[in-house]
C-alpha cells in the first residue's frame, strides 16, 4: 500500500491489487494518543463498465491550448467550450 500524501489532511491510498484491506490510524501528541480503523474492500467490476453513456452530452476544448490541471476541479468555468 502506498499512501500518496501523507503530509496532508486528504491523501490518496494506492492499494497493491484486489482484497480486504485494515487501515489503522494513530494520532498523538506524546501524551495522549488515539486510533481508529478503516476497512476497504478493493476489488474490479466483473463485465462491461460504460464510462461515458451513448447519448451522452460532454463539453471539449480543441483549441490547441494548455489548460493545465485547473479543469479537472469541480466547478470549473467550460461553459464556452464545444459540447458534443
Amino acid at each position: 500500500m502506498t499512501i500518496v500524501t501523507p503530509d496532508r489532511l486528504a491523501t490518496q491510498v494506492r492499494l497493491p491489487g484486489q482484497g480486504i484491506y485494515t487501515l489503522r490510524l494513530t494520532v498523538g501528541d506524546g501524551r495522549i494518543a488515539t486510533s481508529d480503523e478503516l476497512v476497504l474492500s478493493a476489488s474490479r467490476a466483473t463485465g462491461e463498465v460504460t464510462l461515458v453513456p451513448a447519448g451522452s452530452v460532454w463539453r471539449y476544448l480543441d483549441n490547441g491550448s494548455d489548460q493545465g490541471t485547473a479543469w479537472r476541479e469541480p466547478g470549473f468555468a467550460d461553459a464556452a467550450w464545444k459540447s458534443g
